[in-house]
């Protein structure tokens, strides 16, 4: 019966919103897509407060007229709404019996000139929740752009959907940016589908900035992926004399007017969002676009509510969710396989395992001391319940694939937000077989968290490697933090070499102890996230070592030690 029922729901949901659908008013784009009229002058397009009207107006058009004529078609099936002539007294006109959500095409002509204006008109948002943009000076209509607040699940005004903007908007897409504070933006389409145009590029292709009206936007990183870009801006404003940051997001596998292959990668890539969310420290909502801004968008929206439903109530209400939105903004979930693509997301996440208890994202190094209590709460609880999945996670990667040979003694890693090698090294080892490995490597610097077995001799090789001795360990104990991190604070700067600054390769070794030298490869990883990203992820940092060396896996008072350490490095100041 599942299957009938939530057929059964998408019908309902289709019938309720084609009769009661909110409000319809109609977006302005002169000359086709945007910008002002260079026929008849003054043309602007109102709302008429009815659900499916619109109130045309326009001004006096240059040169001698008769009459005006106006021509409104269904863009789609080129079919004639309105076909009327208009005498030159008269500069506004009703165009009633509009099917909500239909794109047309509004041409005004003057019979005299044969000037016209060619205007594409949109479904777009109510008054209520429209954004309005500050008003330029000289400028009437400059408040207005194709965009809704929609509530979320603890706020009512955690996102912004928004139309993909093309060219003549792109100054009006930044300054909603700009003056809505939002640090984080969601882009679910390409640029161009099947030789259509959907979304113009609106950051710079390189370093070049790009300014657009009194906003510079300045491209400093971009991670190209299989499935997903991330980049970021640097925003100025000329006129505050401010500028901000702000991380782009843009999944690249998902159709106009369709659903991804599977719910996988969807979910992946939300949670990648909700990783960059919790690492923003500004207080600007979410902004997300795809082309027209409400199949793609709403279905992303939702999914991104109902999934902090799923785990902060353990139910999620899939069509309330999708009910909620479309009062905000007509049209979002687009069409029935978004929405059942909806329920297939959920259904995957939920199958996935524990939620609702645990979080083991990044954390902000701002909130840090309070994820740390919160998971000391009830006698560890939190702490417990997270150490429960990192074991899970690591019998699930050891399931999926075989260790390479010798996995235990030697390997090396790209480790941390730096990028350069780390190679690790465990077990009894003579000096000669040591300094080989520090040559075959091209370590630079030399990490012992152990004394020697032997006395090392003297190396043939020419390199200059700086070699740093803790004295302070006890077998059998963790490494205390007050001479840890003072010992790590050394060991960074050593790393870097040569004019060029380049981070070199750096080999750790500790004859017995694994799990120390486990704990000083994770916060020696931390620290370097904390001071790049303003973020930390302990659960990650646990997970890699652990995939790297199996004698690595932390015990639970392992685990909790990494964040105590981390703790006391932050409100020192460190990194």
């Amino acid at each position: 019966m599942r299957p009938l029922i939530l057929f059964a729901a998408v019908l309902w949901l289709q019938g309720f919103l084609a009769e009661e659908g909110a409000r319809l008013s109609l977006e302005r784009c002169p000359d086709g897509e945007g910008g002002a009229p260079s026929a008849v002058h003054g043309l602007q397009l109102h709302s008429s407060g009815s659900a499916a009207s619109l109130e045309a107006s326009w001004g006096d058009a240059p040169g001698e007229k008769d009459s005006y004529q106006l021509l409104l078609y269904h863009r789609g099936s080129q079919t004639q709404a309105h076909n009327i002539s208009v005498s030159p007294d008269i500069l506004s006109y009703n165009l009633g019996n509009l099917l909500p959500g239909a794109i047309y095409v509004l041409e005004v002509t003057t019979w005299s000139g044969g000037l016209q204006a060619k205007t594409s008109i949109h479904q777009c948002t109510d008054d209520h929740s429209r954004v309005r943009l500050a008003q330029l000076e000289g400028k009437p209509h400059s408040d207005y752009i194709n965009a809704s607040f929609i509530p979320g699940y603890t706020h009512p005004r955690e996102y912004i959907a928004t139309q993909g903007p093309l060219k003549k908007i792109l100054e009006y897409f930044w300054r909603l940016v700009w003056e809505q504070q939002v640090h984080t933006i969601v882009m679910l389409t390409v640029g161009m589908e099947n030789g259509r145009v959907l979304c113009e590029p609106y950051w710079p292709a390189c370093t070049t900035p790009v300014t657009l009206g009194r906003i510079t936007i300045h491209l400093l990183a971009e991670e190209p992926g299989e499935e997903w870009t991330e980049k970021e801006f640097r925003l100025q404003h000329d006129a505050q004399h401010k500028q901000r940051r702000v991380r782009q997001l843009q999944f690249t596998t998902w159709p106009d007017h369709s659903v991804p292959e599977g719910p996988g990668s969807l979910l992946t890539f939300v949670e990648l969002v909700r990783e960059q969310v919790r690492a923003t420290q500004g207080t600007g909502p979410i902004l997300v676009h795809c082309r027209a801004g409400v199949g793609r968008t709403g279905t992303f929206v939702a999914l991104l509510r109902l999934l902090q439903q799923l785990e902060e109530e353990q139910v999620v209400d899939v069509f309330n969710a999708a009910y909620a939105l479309r009062l905000h903004r007509p049209f979002m979930i687009q069409i029935p396989s978004q929405y059942i693509f909806l329920h297939s997301c959920i259904l995957s996440r939920i199958l996935q395992g524990p939620f609702g208890t645990s979080e083991t994202g990044p954390i902000s190094v701002a909130n840090f001391a309070q994820a740390c209590a919160k998971r000391a709460a009830n006698a560890n609880a939190g702490f417990l319940k997270e150490y429960e999945l990192l074991l899970q996670a690591i019998k699930n990667e050891a399931d999926s694939s075989s260790p390479p040979p010798g996995y235990e003694q030697d390997s090396t890693v790209s480790w941390g937000p730096l990028g350069r090698d780390h190679v690790v090294l465990m077990g009894p080892v003579g000096p000669e077989e040591l300094w080989e490995l520090v040559w075959e490597h091209g370590a630079h610097v030399l990490a012992a968290l152990s004394l020697p077995d032997t006395q090392e001799g003297e190396s043939g090789t020419e390199r200059l490697v700086q070699r740093l001795q803790f004295l302070r360990q006890e077998h059998g104990h963790e490494l205390s933090a007050t001479y840890l991190l003072p010992f790590l604070a050394a060991v960074g700067p050593c790393c870097f070499r040569g004019r060029s600054r380049k981070p070199g390769t750096l080999l750790s070794y500790c004859s017995k102890g694994a799990a120390q030298l486990g704990t000083f490869l994770a916060v020696e990883q931390l620290l370097q996230q904390a001071g790049t990203e303003q973020t930390v992820d302990v659960f990650k940092a646990a997970l890699q070592q652990s995939q790297a060396c199996a004698l690595m896996i932390p015990t639970l008072e392992q685990y909790i030690y990494l964040y105590d350490c981390l703790n006391s490095a932050l409100v020192d100041g460190l990194p």
